[in-house]
Parts: structure tokens; C-alpha cells; sequence
């Protein structure tokens, strides 16, 4: 019961992320969090997604601050232009201040889709392959109990029903 639920689960986030993905092409997605002197921003966009993070000097900006925010926008509204098969990236650095500075990490989206994806995809594959393999063979579906000579329709491993004649 929990392994289907896991599956279900795992299915729902590649079907989200594969959508998001192609979505990300058409459409760019950004939202903005603001917390003290900390603003973060999270970006999907062109087949990844960006997450950046601004701290902010506490008190008066000095005049040197001021292309921070400018800094922060471009990050977070003009995403860099990637290849779909692009691998993770972290970037960080301080302004001209030396008080406050920002961090950058942008993923692509595939990653997650490989991630969710291959257990799914695995499970969908060899769960019918496992099954006409243990057919063939003269097997018991669910537990793999050979049942040559078996004439009785159960398998006496498992208890499962089979047909009549000896195999399934």
C-alpha cells in the first residue's frame, strides 16, 4: 500500500515538473520574498529554476548600495538563457559595501524530472516484464514458487489462484 502511494506520488511530481518544464518555455514565473533585510526571489524560466537570494546592509543604504536592488532585479526577472541538458550552477558575491552580498543556485528542471521519474518509470517496466518472464517459466505471478505439478489451482507459497493446468 505504501509503495503504491509512494509511486503515485512520484509519478504526480514528474507529470508536475515535466508540465512546469515546457510551461517555463512560454511563460517565466517569478516570486518575490521579502523578510527583514533578507529578499529572495524564486524564478522558473526557459527550463530551470533560480533561486536568489539578496542581504541587505542594515540602516542607511550607503550610495554604493543603491545598484543592489538593481542587481537583485536582474537575477531575478532576467534568468540566464540555458541549454536544456545544463548542469546545477552556484554563484555568490559581495557589493561594493562589503555588508550585504547575494547567492544565486539555479537548476535545471530536468533533474528533478529524472529524479521523480526513474523509480516510476522503473516500476512500470519491470513489474509486467517480471510477470511474463514468471508465465513462461511455469511460476506463480506473485511470488515467483514454481508450480510444475501443481493441479490444485493454488500456489501453496501464497495462496494465490491460478489456472487449472499445472502453470498459469
Amino acid at each position: 500500500m505504501i509503495r503504491k502511494a509512494i509511486l503515485v506520488l512520484l509519478t504526480l511530481g514528474a507529470v508536475v515538473t515535466f508540465v512546469s518544464t515546457v510551461a517555463s518555455y512560454r511563460r517565466s514565473v517569478t516570486k518575490r520574498f521579502v523578510k527583514g533585510e533578507t529578499s529572495l526571489a524564486v524564478v522558473i524560466s526557459s527550463g530551470s529554476i533560480t533561486v536568489a537570494k539578496l542581504t541587505m546592509p542594515p540602516g542607511p543604504m550607503p550610495a554604493a548600495g543603491i545598484l543592489m536592488p538593481r542587481v537583485f532585479t536582474r537575477f531575478a526577472d532576467e534568468p540566464l538563457r540555458r541549454s536544456l541538458f545544463s548542469l546545477p550552477e552556484l554563484q555568490s558575491g559581495t557589493f561594493p559595501t562589503g555588508r550585504s552580498g547575494w547567492v544565486t543556485f539555479v537548476m535545471p528542471l530536468w533533474i528533478p524530472f529524472v529524479l521523480f521519474a526513474t523509480y516510476p518509470a522503473t516500476a512500470f517496466i519491470c513489474g509486467p516484464l517480471r510477470r511474463h518472464l514468471r508465465r513462461r517459466k511455469g511460476q506463480c505471478l506473485r511470488c515467483g514458487y514454481s508450480l510444475e505439478g501443481n493441479v490444485t489451482g493454488v500456489c501453496p507459497e501464497c495462496g494465490m489462484k491460478t489456472s487449472s493446468e499445472g502453470g498459469q
